[in-house]
This record gives structure tokens, sequence and C-alpha cells, in this order.
């Protein structure tokens, strides 16, 4: 069965359940934004978890930490914005809106639709929240309007945050795209397996390299017949360990040869360039 962790806001759980019952897959609906968002996903990752569902802020913080389960967006909208906006005028009139690339554009269109001046103020991490809603609030600004994130610095600076919902549909989309990305990456690595099998058993020295000539693949065979250990050499430019194959050319070129007699670490081999 597919494993998917929803990670998303406090004000979103009961939208996400609502969302996660139309699905036979396993969800799990964790409450949190950025780092300790970041901290929930490398837990389900260690669990096996095939995708991880987030939004804005913290969808970019996992996408850039390394984590190798897939994410996937929440997106946020214009319509999304507008009734967050709605709700925060009923505070002040004078607000900001706070958002992390991924929530910028959805911003700026409501702003360019409705007509109005408000003040869109950019982030890109959790330290950068925190900075512009002290800063707002030494302006005078009352209410914030963004992501989950908002919620937990604006009151310790008097400011009053509303976040940003996302409807059903959004996250209904988002799992469904969710489903697809586990699939297709399980069948990746299945391919992937069966071809690590048939490089490890077969009867030739197999070497690959990737677009850039650094060592990918160095097989059992290879490492016989030159005498060079796998693990001393992936990660290694090809020409830095083997320029007598001459492998740069065939990535510049496209070109490959067959049955070239090449006499490396005193030993003629027969090889065979392929692109």
């Amino acid at each position: 069965m597919i494993k998917i962790a929803i990670i998303i806001p406090k004000d979103l759980i009961k939208t996400a359940e609502a969302a996660a019952l139309e699905f036979k897959e396993h969800i799990r609906i964790i409450e949190g934004s950025m780092e300790s968002g970041l901290d929930s996903a490398r837990k389900y990752e260690a669990e096996g978890f095939d995708v991880i569902i987030a939004r804005g802020g913290t969808q970019l913080l996992l996408k850039s930490s390394g984590i190798k389960v897939p994410t996937v967006p929440i997106p946020v909208t214009p319509i999304d914005v507008f009734n967050a906006i709605k709700e925060a005028e009923k505070v002040d009139r004078n607000i900001a809106i706070i958002a992390f690339n991924n929530m910028l554009s959805a911003s700026e269109s409501f702003v360019e639709i409705a007509e109005r001046k408000l003040q869109i103020i950019q982030v890109a991490c959790e330290k950068e929240v925190e900075e512009k809603i002290s800063s707002i609030s030494n302006k005078g600004i009352k209410v914030v309007v963004g992501g989950g994130i908002v919620a937990r610095y604006a009151p310790k600076y008097d400011v009053k945050p509303i976040v940003i919902k996302t409807g059903k549909e959004a996250i209904v989309s988002a799992i469904e795209e969710a489903i697809r990305l586990a699939i297709a990456t399980r069948e990746e690595n299945k391919r992937g397996e069966r071809f690590r099998i048939i490089v490890e058993n077969s009867n030739d020295g197999i070497i690959s390299v990737d677009k850039d000539g650094y060592i990918n693949i160095f097989n059992n065979v290879a490492e016989k017949f030159l005498n060079i250990k796998c693990n001393e050499v992936i990660g290694k430019h090809i020409d830095n360990v083997l320029p007598q194959i001459e492998l740069t050319e065939v990535l510049n070129t496209g070109m490959g040869e067959t049955e070239l007699i090449k006499n490396i670490n005193d030993n003629k081999l027969m090889i065979s360039r392929i692109p």
C-alpha cells in the first residue's frame, strides 16, 4: 500500500482529513510548519513513506533539505488569498502578506485582479518570517496574512495572524498527484534494481558515467580487469581515473565506438564506448 504523509498547518487538519477519506491509501496527517515540518518529514522518511505532501515554505524547505522522499506541493490560489484577505479586513484594512516563492504568484495575482494596494513581503526561510513580522509590527501593521508559520510568530509581536486556507479540492488533487508519483517512483526503482542485477552479473566489465563524466557505475568485473576498487572511483571524473578510455570524447560528440583495443594498466582490453 502507498504511504503518504501530509504535513500541514493546524488550521487545515480537518480539511486534509476530509480529503484523505476519499482514498484507500495509507495517509497520515501531521500538524507542522517549516522546521517542525522538516523534523516530521525526516521521521516519515525513516518509516518508509513514499511521498510527503506539504504547502508553501514547508514544501520548499523539504525539497531543499536533502531528504530523498519526493514531495508534492499543495498549491495556493488567488481565491485562497482572497478569502484570507476578507478575514483579515475584519481586523484592520492595513494588511501585509508574507509569501514564500511558491505563494508569491497567487498573492500578486490577487492584488492585481482586486486592484488593491497591499504590501507583499517575500521570504525565503523561517528566520525571515519572524524578522519581517517584527518589522511590520514596528510600522503599525496589526494583521498579517500568510502560511501556517505566521501563526507561530505574529502573536509575539502583537500582530493578528491570518493563515491562508486551502480548499479540500486542492488537497485531493495533491493526493492524486502523490499517488501517481509514488507509483512511478516504485516502477523506476524496480527498473533500477533490475539494471543493477544485470550489471553486477554481467561477464563484461561495465563502467558508466553521468552527463558530466563522473563515474556512477563500476561493476565487479571492471574491478577485476582493471585492479581498481569500485569505492575508490565512484563519484570521480573518468578522465582522472581512466583517461585511456576517452569517454569524454563520446560525451562531447555523442558518437560511440565498439571493439576497440586499448592498453589499460598493462593489459590489452577490448572496449566499447556507448553514449
